[in-house]
Parts: C-alpha cells; sequence; structure tokens
C-alpha cells in the first residue's frame, strides 16, 4: 500500500510542479535559482489519518479516501502534504493495521513512531470499544506528540461514536462531547438530536438528503479590532475572497462545547479552547426519524495551542463531513423526485461552489495545526526569493536608509506577492515575525486581531482611525525584508548560496533559525522606529487638538 503524497523526489518534478496550476489554490511560482532550495529543505507536512471504523476504501460510503485525497492536495507556500492512513483494527484499504500509537508501525517497509508526522487526525466510530480503549502508553504517547506541539483533529458522531478512541486525551476531551454520561446528542431522539439535513422540496425527507448537493450552511466566529473583522483562520477562502461558510449535512451529529472551566494542567497558561463555528440543527426527518426543534450547536472547535508553545487542536461535531457517502454519494439510496445523489457534485460531475469552499476547509485545518517549526519553513524562504523578484528587485535601492515610507511600501509589496498563498496574509506574517518577542499582549493582539488569549482579559488598546494599523503592520515586514536584504550579497546567486548556508542545506538537518532571526531583528528594528515616528508625531497631533478643540 503507497502513501498518499505528492511527490517531490527530483528537481524535475519539483519545476514541473511549480509550473502547473492547481486545481484548487493558487500555486507558487519561484525563480529558477531557487527552485532547488525547496527540495533540501523539505519543508513536507506528514499527516496520519486515524480510524477505528471507517475506511480509506473509494467503493465505501463510509470510506475517507475522497477526503484523505483533498488533504494530501493542500497547497502550502512551499511544500507538499504527505497523508499516510492508519486503521486501530484490519483493514486492507490502509497503510497501517492495527495501528497503535505507542511504539513502532512499518510503512512500505520503513519503521515509524508518530513522532514522524506533525499532524494526527483522528476519526472514531466505535472500533475501539471500552474493553479496548485508548489508554496507558497509547495515550500518553499521543499526549506527548501533541505538548511537543504535533497537531490534532479529532471528532466522532452521535451517541458515543469515537468516544473510546478520543474521549480521554487532554484538551480534546473537553472540547466535545463525547460520552452519553456526558449528554451526547443521540441519533434518534427529536428533542435532543441533531439534524442539518438541508430540506430539498423534491426529496421530501429522507436519510440521504445528506447526499445530494445542498449542504448545510455554518456560521463562523467572527473578530473584530479597531475597525477589522476577519473570521477565523479555518474558515479563510484563499482562492477568493471571501469566507467558508459550508459544510456537508447529515441526520444525527455530535456537539463541540467550550469547557465552563479551564484546567490549568489541561490548558497551560489559562488559555482555553473556543468555538469557532455553529451550526443549526433542524432537519426534516426521515421515515425513522421525527423533525428537530431548530436551534444552534457548536460544530467546530479550536484550541490555539501555539499560543502555550504545545500543538493546536480542532474537532468537529462529526465525521460524516469528511466520508465518501457526503462528498460523492457512495453507497446513498435513492431519493424521490429524480434528485440526484452525487454528493457535493453537479450533473457534469463538476464540484459545486460550495465544495470548492469545503475542500479548502480540509486543506486550512491542515495548515493551522501545522507545528510552528513547519510553518516557519513553510514561509521564511519566500522573503529572500521575493527580494530578488519584481517589484523589488526593481523599484527598492536597500543601500538606501530606511524610513517609515519606505518600509511600508515594501512591506506593502510582500504581502501583495504572496496575496492567496497560505501563510502569506499581512497577520500570519507579522505573527510569524513578532512571535519571539516580548511584547505587550494588548499590541500582539492590535497587530493581529486574531490573536486572542481565550479565558483572559486582554485590554485593547483605545488607538485613533487617525493610525493606520494596517500601515504599521506593512512597516513590520518591510522592516524584516529591509533588514534580509541588507544582509545579502549584492547578487542573485550570491544571495542563493548565502540562504544555503544559513539553511544548513548541505547538513542532514536544514535549519531555519538564523534566516529568520535575520527578519525577527529587522521586524524588531521597525517597531522601534515606528514607536519613535509616533512619538514625534504624537507632539503635532497635540497641537493640532488644541488648535482645534476650545478647552
Amino acid at each position: 500500500m503507497s502513501t498518499i503524497h505528492a511527490s517531490t523526489a527530483a528537481a524535475n518534478e519539483v519545476e514541473r510542479r511549480f509550473d502547473r496550476p492547481s486545481d484548487l489554490l493558487p500555486t507558487p511560482v519561484l525563480p529558477p535559482l531557487w527552485r532547488p532550495i525547496i527540495i533540501d529543505l523539505d519543508c513536507k507536512t506528514r499527516i496520519l489519518l486515524v480510524t477505528d471504523g471507517l475506511s480509506f476504501n473509494p467503493g465505501s460510503g463510509f470510506g475517507l479516501s475522497e477526503a484523505a485525497g483533498i488533504i494530501a492536495s493542500a497547497t502550502t507556500t512551499n511544500h507538499d502534504v504527505e497523508v499516510t492512513t492508519a486503521h486501530w483494527n484490519a483493514d486492507p484499504t490502509a497503510d497501517v493495521e492495527n495501528f497503535r500509537f505507542a511504539g513502532n508501525h512499518m510503512v512500505n517497509g520503513v519503521s515509524r513512531t508518530i513522532h514522524h508526522y506533525e499532524e494526527i487526525w483522528i476519526f472514531g466510530l466505535g472500533g475501539a470499544t471500552a474493553a479496548t480503549a485508548m489508554g496507558g502508553s497509547d495515550l500518553d504517547e499521543l499526549e506527548t506528540f501533541m505538548d511537543d506541539g504535533g497537531g490534532v483533529f479529532c471528532t466522532g458522531d452521535h451517541d458515543d461514536l469515537g468516544a473510546f478512541l478520543s474521549g480521554n486525551v487532554k484538551r480534546v476531551k473537553s472540547m466535545r462531547l463525547w460520552f452519553e454520561a456526558d449528554g451526547v446528542p443521540d441519533g434518534s431522539d427529536a428533542d435532543t438530536r441533531i439534524d442539518t439535513n438541508v430540506p430539498n422540496a423534491a426529496a421530501g425527507a429522507d436519510f440521504d438528503l445528506q447526499s445530494d448537493n445542498v449542504p448545510q450552511h455554518i456560521y463562523p466566529k467572527w473578530y473584530t479590532d479597531n475597525g477589522v473583522t476577519l473570521a477565523h483562520e479555518l474558515f479563510d477562502r484563499h482562492d477568493v475572497d471571501g469566507t467558508v461558510t459550508h459544510l456537508p449535512d447529515h441526520p444525527h451529529e455530535g456537539r463541540v462545547v467550550e469547557p465552563a472551566v479551564i484546567d490549568p494542567d489541561e490548558f497551560p497558561d489559562g488559555i482555553g479552547p473556543e468555538i469557532v463555528a455553529w451550526g443549526v440543527s433542524g432537519g426534516p426527518g426521515t421515515s425513522s426519524k421525527d423533525p428537530v426543534t431548530p436551534s444552534l450547536f457548536g460544530v467546530v472547535g479550536a484550541y490555539d495551542g501555539h499560543q502555550a508553545d504545545v500543538g493546536r487542536v480542532v474537532v468537529e461535531s462529526t465525521w460524516h463531513h469528511y466520508v465518501n457517502i457526503n462528498l460523492n454519494g457512495t453507497g446513498a439510496g435513492p431519493l424521490s423526485g429524480g434528485v440526484a445523489v452525487n454528493g457535493l457534485y453537479d450533473a457534469a460531475g463538476n464540484p459545486i461552489p460550495e465544495y470548492e469552499q469545503i475542500q479548502q476547509y480540509f486543506q486550512n485545518i491542515a495548515g493551522w495545526l501545522e507545528p510552528n517549526h513547519i510553518r516557519i519553513c513553510s514561509i521564511v524562504i519566500w522573503l529572500p526569493c521575493l527580494r530578488w523578484s519584481w517589484p523589488l528587485v526593481q523599484e527598492i535601492d536597500f543601500r538606501r536608509k530606511p524610513d517609515i515610507t519606505r518600509l511600508v511600501a515594501v512591506g506593502q509589496s510582500v504581502v501583495g506577492s504572496l496575496a492567496g498563498r497560505r501563510g502569506g496574509t499581512a497577520e500570519d506574517l507579522v505573527s510569524l515575525l513578532t512571535a519571539e518577542l516580548d511584547l505587550d499582549p494588548r499590541v500582539r493582539t492590535y497587530l493581529d486581531p486574531r490573536w486572542l488569549r481565550s479565558r483572559r482579559r486582554v485590554k485593547r488598546l483605545n488607538t485613533t482611525p487617525l493610525v493606520d494599523r494596517d500601515k504599521i503592520v506593512a512597516a513590520i515586514i518591510g522592516g524584516a525584508m529591509w533588514n534580509l536584504a541588507d544582509s545579502l550579497p549584492d547578487t542573485e546567486i550570491e544571495s542563493v548560496e548565502m540562504v544555503r548556508q544559513l539553511l544548513n542545506l548541505d547538513s542532514d538537518r536544514p535549519d531555519t533559525s538564523k534566516l529568520l532571526s535575520i527578519l525577527v531583528r529587522g521586524a524588531e528594528q521597525a517597531l522601534e522606529m515606528i514607536g519613535h515616528e509616533l512619538g514625534g508625531r504624537g507632539n503635532g497631533v497635540t497641537a493640532l487638538r488644541k488648535a482645534l478643540v476650545t478647552e
């Protein structure tokens, strides 16, 4: 069984891939001199998909094959995603059968532990029972993986489906209802069932409405600060402006929650999880299930462990958002009225616009869960490349002493060049460049409104609209680029060689720390310049106020 991945085995394959437009997201284009660095830097995100009752069989309605392919095709800034599949029990469609989190497992003849991976996604159905539930050394090993920065995704379904695989994992257990004793929604009762099937007039009330091309509408959480409104990063649209607002529907889902009390032993530094998207339970029922009273419920939960130097976590209400019967209609029965059960495809076999959103969301999870060292690796190569690309190479003389105006122009150029690429937004870049700096939490929240410490009060900076936040963020990014350009040689060929040395690419273990430190120092210098600039302008603002306002 071969691992699902996009190959980077040879330079010609890299060049072919980087020249080919992606079906889902814009594909980065690196100039030829910089492309070989990708091979040696190897910023691959390795994801392990684990289930205990679903399969990876394309012919199964309860297979994860289509979702696995979407995740594996995630376009990142400069690296591939490799997906390995594992089953808790016997399953010949998985790369690894009878998988356990502790110890070693074999993939294509190579021995691995879970620490080979950057992310672990767990889809619990019920193959793990109370007698074979994950615990002991398996649980310890997974939680060590999480504490070391690894990203984890977990989901189940209604009742206790998935509970014996994920329900005892720290953080995960507090972010979703898992056990019947905790009040997890059941699969049949009209009062407590979560039914998101969207009515289809031609088909009436039917279970297999989950397999038509009308998905449920979800409502992401929005963050607002200083006039900036952003959805959670999980729901960003990178291909077009907009937000992910749909997921597949299903007649009985689980429920995502926020813990009433944040246990510091479970959630370091008091940083808690959030519900980041809600759904509406209001389905019409089926021949065997009564309609439900409409209600709002948590459909996606997220924990930003990076703020506490541990791994991030995402949980969902159901794995029906990922299985073939919902995505492409495999195994669905006929619907009345001639309604097709082709999943989220139209009559011509093309994904409907809502499905393109959903595919984007799957890939966003892969990006958001990446450990910090991979996130840094993903973006750090772009800055030296952009220094030698249009427009910076033609329009900016980095030999001159920078001022705020020049830094803003450079920063805006960098953000514009990376538009549409994961990790390339102004908020992503400024968070990366300031993460290691000792900043007042109010400043960090000002620079990136999505940077929130849940369950903690962070006093907002009461800044005037006359202070342009976007220009401050651009100046910080521009400062990083200016310091890098000042550190590089005067020719592109020499710069490529210096970057190779900074990244230690001729050794067994590449290292981004030296290159990142140059960028961070530039960001720090820009912050100092901004402080002086605001101080100088403050005197003028005070004088203007006195001239305009009668005391």
